[in-house]
């Protein structure tokens, strides 16, 4: 077992490039009033003033691993893709002893509105 107290979300989402808004939870169809959120203070800040049942959406949502060096990091927070997240390196360690309890899965694959740069 393992858990990551610190998320990085900070250091992988690009939040002045991705698309939010601000709408009810329970309102599917409609995508909210777009509101502009620069980084991960502001994205935490503006969900804990939120009203309640007011959510955060995320109509585009891009990620950067260009720079990215950690094999083992976790995003929180974040929609579609809080969790924790593995290098190809590791993933490949990990499959080559054998380890078993666990799947990989490209974060490119999790929804179609995330923008993966590598």
């Amino acid at each position: 077992m393992f858990y990551i107290t610190n998320p990085s979300s900070e250091n992988y989402i690009e939040f002045s490039r991705s698309e939010f808004s601000i709408k009810k939870i329970q309102d599917q169809q409609n995508k909210g009033e777009k509101i502009g959120i620069p980084d991960y203070s502001s994205f935490v800040n503006t969900i804990d003033v939120l009203p309640e049942f007011t959510t955060i959406a995320c109509n585009k949502l891009v990620v950067n691993f260009k720079e990215t060096k950690t094999d083992f990091f976790k995003i929180s927070r974040v929609p579609y893709i809080s969790g924790y997240f593995v290098s190809e390196r590791l993933k490949n360690a990990i499959e080559e002893k054998g380890f078993t309890g666990m799947a990989f899965k490209e974060i490119g694959e999790i929804d179609k509105r995330i923008e993966v740069i590598y």
